[in-house]
């Protein structure tokens, strides 16, 4: 395994090389300062891992031959999208690469009756960009094999409607608290699709909550206090992935313990 990792499109690899243009060839040459001979490692989103060794590289072009290819394993065994909502600042930055660290699949991000900012449509397609900017660094640093799929801005109204396509949705609710996020995730299984809705700084409306539970979400609890959007965000997605593996790690063992 090399400390150098890049996301790639598929027919970026043919006839056993991977070849690498633009800001990242740029990268690999003036950046990182990596010569002929040097490995890197190159991920097609397929789950692939391809170790392969510099045979030639510029400030506009790499080209590397394959060596080694590997089917990763830091992929979680269920596949996570995280629904957030619009919220101030940097916040949606700061959620999308930890969600990314973490394990997601995918985000969407959407705007509900209590959003607070509503940006342009040009600024959204900005944002959109920079977040997908991030995300493919954070799987990059954090040795992910694939990369999460970032969708957005989307209605709440166009997000509810999406629920139907997951095994499992979860709407996180300040007002829940009889059910805890980890009690809702006993009977999840591996390859599960499900869904974590997060709010803005205000909140759902109950009318929202109810849309949700309509359309087949779960209202959940994160916990006695209350959580910041982004707090929520993070510590749902954690909760999420960690208590599926445990549990799949329990039925693995044979071991029925709670």
């Amino acid at each position: 395994m090399t400390d150098h990792r890049f996301f790639v499109e598929p027919e970026q690899i043919s006839d056993g090389r991977v070849t690498i243009r633009g800001p990242q060839a740029r990268q690999i040459c003036a950046v990182l300062r990596l010569q002929t001979g040097d490995t890197i490692s190159a991920l097609d989103g397929s789950g692939c891992c391809h170790i392969a060794r510099i045979g030639s590289l510029t400030r506009d072009e790499v080209i590397a031959e394959i060596i080694e290819t590997s089917q990763a394993d830091t992929e979680a065994r269920v596949r996570l999208t995280l629904a957030q909502a619009l919220a101030k600042g940097h916040k949606v930055e700061m959620v999308v690469q930890k969600a990314t660290e973490l394990g997601i699949s995918g985000m969407v991000v959407f705007a509900s009756e209590r959003t607070i900012v509503r940006p342009a449509e040009d600024k959204i397609r900005n944002r959109l960009a920079r977040w997908r900017s991030i995300a493919r660094e954070a799987a990059e640093q954090s040795c992910r094999a694939v990369l999460p799929d970032v969708d957005g801005v989307i209605g709440f109204d166009d997000l509810v409607q999406r629920v139907s396509q997951f095994d499992k949705a979860f709407v996180a609710w300040e007002k829940e608290k009889g059910l805890l996020l980890r009690e809702a995730l006993k009977d999840a299984e591996t390859g599960n699709r499900i869904l974590l809705i997060v709010g803005p700084e205000g909140g759902f409306s109950e009318d929202e909550v109810s849309q949700a539970i309509a359309a087949g979400a779960v209202p959940i609890s994160l916990g006695a206090r209350t959580l910041r959007t982004e707090t929520a965000a993070i510590a749902g997605c954690a909760i999420v992935l960690h208590s599926v593996e445990q549990a799949v790690s329990r039925n693995c063992s044979g071991d029925t313990k709670s």
